[in-house]
C-alpha cells in the first residue's frame, strides 16, 4: 500500500492523500517512529498529468461555439414564432375544413347522383 497526493475533484483545487495498493512498487516500510509523524511508503503524485488534462478539458469547452449554437437557437425559435402567428397559416386548417365540405356536397349532389344514369347510353363518352 502505498500514498498518493492527489486532487479532489476536477473543479476544485484540494489535495487529497489516496492509499492505494500499487503493484509493481518497490518493498517498502511503515516507519512509525519518524518525528513527529509516522512516515507511509508514498509513490510520486499525478497532479500534472490531471492538471493537463483538466486544461484539456476546459480547452475543448472553451473551443466550444457556445455563441453561434446560442444565436442560431434564438433564430430558430424567431421563425417558429412567426410561423406560428402567421394568418394565413392559422387560417388553414379552417380552409381544409371547407374544402372538405365542399368536396363532401359535391360527390353527394343531385348532379353526380344523376352521372351514371347520363353516362349509361353512351358509355365511351363518359369513359374520359
Amino acid at each position: 500500500m502505498r500514498a498518493r497526493l492527489n486532487t479532489a475533484s476536477l473543479l476544485a483545487s484540494n489535495l487529497v492523500i489516496d492509499l492505494d495498493e500499487i503493484d509493481d512498487a518497490a518493498p517498502a516500510e511503515l516507519n512509525r517512529t519518524a518525528d513527529p509523524y509516522p512516515i507511509l511508503p508514498s509513490v510520486p503524485a499525478n497532479i500534472s498529468d490531471f492538471t493537463a488534462t483538466a486544461e484539456g478539458v476546459f480547452e475543448r469547452i472553451n473551443a466550444l461555439p457556445i455563441e453561434e449554437t446560442l444565436q442560431s437557437a434564438i433564430d430558430l425559435m424567431k421563425s417558429l414564432d412567426g410561423l406560428a402567428n402567421d394568418p394565413s397559416l392559422r387560417a388553414a386548417p379552417e380552409r381544409a375544413l371547407a374544402l372538405i365540405d365542399d368536396a363532401r356536397a359535391f360527390v353527394g349532389s343531385e348532379d353526380m347522383a344523376e352521372l351514371p344514369k347520363t353516362c349509361a347510353p353512351r358509355p365511351r363518352m363518359c369513359a374520359r
